[in-house]
């Protein structure tokens, strides 16, 4: 199974480190199992980007440890907290920040991010679309009527029939009911041959997101997860509050990082949209 890993670049770049050190939990963290150079091509004005590392024998089961190292001189940073495979590197980063990175302890559950992220990417980007397939219809013989995809927010365009078989074969007169339905012409209904709908729709997660607006979805994901300890009195808050080592966190004071990471995200939005 392939499995990814979010690694969160130097802030200099490759100025001290130039590779990445990878550690497993399935070898106890005891030894590296590769060594990836930084990407950079990920960077841009508003952070240092990251590097993807991709375990090719990896299952979701595994975590990661990572550290930066300087192929010339050896030198070697220290050991990152853990990292979890399969998260979106805006989740990655979201928790590297607020130090909610040991997935033994976590203080936010992996549905509570997902679903801040999910959230984050539908507010912020209501119209950004990307586009999609669908191949699971197949013509039944004189039906002209067909559920749309979920979320199908235009038709691009639509074939019956296979490209193996020779019958591939683009359609064109055909509906969009109120986008839930595909209408199809009496004529194009004779054959029970597959159907491809190429669609577009709204964004599911940050994961599909341009990768120049990635900062906006994390800021966005750090002012819903800082409103929700903001409002928590509990387990969760005295958590979070151990986790932060060193720093005095009030209720009061997350209402104020809240709001700071999310007019943060307007500003990146607004910096981003006016080129």
């Amino acid at each position: 199974m392939n499995a990814p890993v979010y690694i969160t670049n130097p802030e200099d770049g490759i100025a001290t480190y130039d590779t990445i050190d990878i550690l497993r939990s399935v070898d106890s963290y005891a030894s590296v199992y590769a060594n990836e150079d930084i990407d950079l091509t990920t960077r841009n004005q508003f952070g240092p980007g990251y590097t993807q590392y991709m375990d090719l024998s990896g299952n979701s089961s595994y975590s990661y440890k990572t550290r930066f190292k300087n192929s010339v001189s050896g030198a070697v940073s220290e050991l990152s907290d853990i990292l979890l495979t399969g998260s979106s590197y805006a989740i990655s980063e979201a928790r590297r920040i607020i130090r909610d990175a040991d997935s033994a302890s976590y203080v936010f559950t992996d549905a509570e991010v997902k679903a801040a992220e999910k959230r984050a990417v539908g507010s912020l980007f209501p119209r950004l679309l990307v586009g999609d397939k669908d191949e699971s219809k197949t013509i039944v013989v004189d039906t002209l009527d067909y559920d749309l995809p979920v979320n199908c927010f235009r038709i691009k365009q639509v074939f019956k029939g296979t490209v193996a078989d020779g019958t591939w074969e683009e359609l064109e007169n055909y509906e969009n009911i109120d986008g839930k339905t595909l209408r199809l012409d009496e004529g194009d209904v004779g054959e029970a041959l597959k159907l491809t709908i190429y669609f577009n729709r709204p964004l599911r997660n940050s994961g599909e997101v341009p990768l120049r607006l990635q900062p906006i979805v994390i800021y966005e994901i750090l002012g819903e997860l800082y409103e929700m300890l903001a409002n928590d009195r509990g387990i969760k808050f005295k958590a979070f509050q151990a986790l932060q080592r060193d720093s005095d966190i009030r209720p009061e004071t997350l209402k104020q990082m809240a709001q700071d990471a999310r007019a943060t995200a307007e500003r990146l939005k607004s910096t981003i949209e006016r080129g």
